[in-house]
């Protein structure tokens, strides 16, 4: 880009090289100088990103070992659920005896005054007021008893727990007469509307909590997911040679390293050189291994595990594929991490995990679990030596 200067303000003699100065052009006018060239911040970003799109790399799924593309990994979503409730399962025994606790009308009373002049001692008179011994219960209306027992009825079917049917009609009430029977309850003596709306009450909520303290059954869903999907992946930096990785010293965690036969990726990167470039390496050097996947956020396999209280997801390290089709689970940690809790946890949901996807007729393949330990992957020379050290679920 040529940009103006005022006037003679590049003419000094000492900078003749660097601009181009035309003996014609009149002193104190201003002259074009086409000897800088000055980048925009816009030509600039252009500029880098063409450099980016020359420098990525895209990378797509192979099939090492004839394994087809794509992949159906197992997703297991897991909840909670209760037997559905019914009013026939409640134990009428029960029920009679909880009527019995509300066969006592606790009424309420009428006290007497009483009101009487007294003199003192020196013969000044007073009122005074006290209660009479004998009370008498205070006149109430009273409920008929099909009146009591349609009330009870209606409000055990309108409770969430329990389905609007005949069956659970039938099944109300049978409650209501059994609860009605306890608490004493006839046509001669009926309730009154207070203690009615009481014992009520009582009998629902006592049938919510039932139905509330009923064991939950733990229920798992097996669906599969597609991999990958979408199926090209891109590697802006330059990768480094697997082959001159040969101690920790070498390694860098988190960068893209190439030479990989069998991985479904040419490039993969890895956390930690004792276990997962180590493991990477046994694959690839074992007969009995047709391809592996490297597990990142772009793989969707996880498995739910409980840390105390709390629901997490946990991401394993590898897929692994070997000969007689079996689609193995593999984790790798640190000789000090195998006893954690955490880690613990990790294999137990993983385990059951196995026998969830096996077990379900969604799955076309046999899953497996391997977890080994530093010490065990870096002894291991072959696939069958790492199952042999490592700990084995299926």
């Amino acid at each position: 880009m040529a940009i103006d200067l005022p006037g003679m303000a590049a003419t000094d003699p000492n900078q003749d090289s660097l601009f181009d100065w035309e003996e014609d052009d009149e002193p104190g006018v201003g002259a074009r100088h086409t000897g800088l060239m000055v980048s925009t911040l816009d030509a600039r970003v252009s500029a880098g990103e063409a450099s980016a799109q020359t420098l990525r790399r895209v990378l797509t799924p192979r099939t090492p070992g004839g394994v087809k593309i794509p992949l159906f990994l197992p997703a297991v979503v897991t909840r909670w659920e209760r037997d559905r409730f019914t009013l026939a399962s409640i134990n009428l025994d029960s029920v009679e005896a909880l009527g019995r606790t509300f066969a006592e009308d606790n009424a309420p009373t009428l006290t007497r005054k009483a009101i009487d002049a007294e003199r003192d001692a020196s013969g000044t008179a007073h009122v005074v007021i006290r209660d009479e011994i004998e009370q008498v219960i205070a006149t109430q209306a009273v409920m008929p008893f099909d009146t009591i027992e349609n009330d009870l009825v209606g409000r055990l079917i309108r409770t969430n727990a329990v389905e609007a049917s005949v069956t659970e009609l039938n099944a109300a009430v049978s409650v209501a007469r059994a609860f009605l029977v306890g608490a004493g309850v006839t046509e001669k003596t009926p309730w009154r509307p207070e203690h009615g709306r009481l014992a009520t009450a009582r009998l629902t909520e006592w049938i919510a909590a039932k139905q509330s303290s009923s064991p939950a059954r733990e229920v798992r869903e097996v669906r599969p997911v597609r991999w990958p999907e979408p199926s090209e992946r891109y590697e802006t930096r330059p990768p480094s040679d697997r082959q001159v990785v040969t101690s920790s010293r070498e390694f860098t965690r988190g960068y893209p390293y190439d030479g990989y036969a069998k991985s479904v990726y040419a490039i993969n990167a890895f956390d930690a050189y004792s276990t997962e470039f180590v493991l990477a390496d046994v694959f690839e050097k074992s007969a009995t291994v047709r391809a592996w996947v490297r597990i990142d956020e772009t793989v969707p396999l996880r498995i739910t595990y409980l840390a105390g209280a709390v629901q997490r997801q946990y991401e394993p390290d590898f897929i692994v594929i070997d000969d007689a089709g079996v689609h193995w689970i593999v984790e790798g940690k640190r000789d000090s991490e195998m006893s954690s809790p955490v880690v613990i946890a990790k294999r137990d949901a993983a385990a059951a995990w196995v026998k969830t996807v096996n077990g379900s007729d969604e799955v076309h393949e046999t899953w497996a679990y391997l977890l080994a330990s530093e010490s065990v992957c870096g002894a291991a020379t072959s696939w069958e030596a790492l199952k042999s050290g490592g700990q084995v679920y299926r």
